[in-house]
């Protein structure tokens, strides 16, 4: 797997979902924070 040839987006993905159980870049405990920004 660590020598599999794809797009650096797709990586980058599949990178996020090991290590953050999604495929955005920032933990689960930071996800409703955008809520918070908006109501400000």
């Amino acid at each position: 797997m660590e020598e599999s040839k794809s797009p650096e987006s797709i990586t980058s993905m599949f990178n996020n979902v090991e290590n953050n159980g999604a495929p955005w870049a920032f933990p689960a405990a930071d996800r409703g924070k955008w809520i918070e920004e908006l109501n400000a």
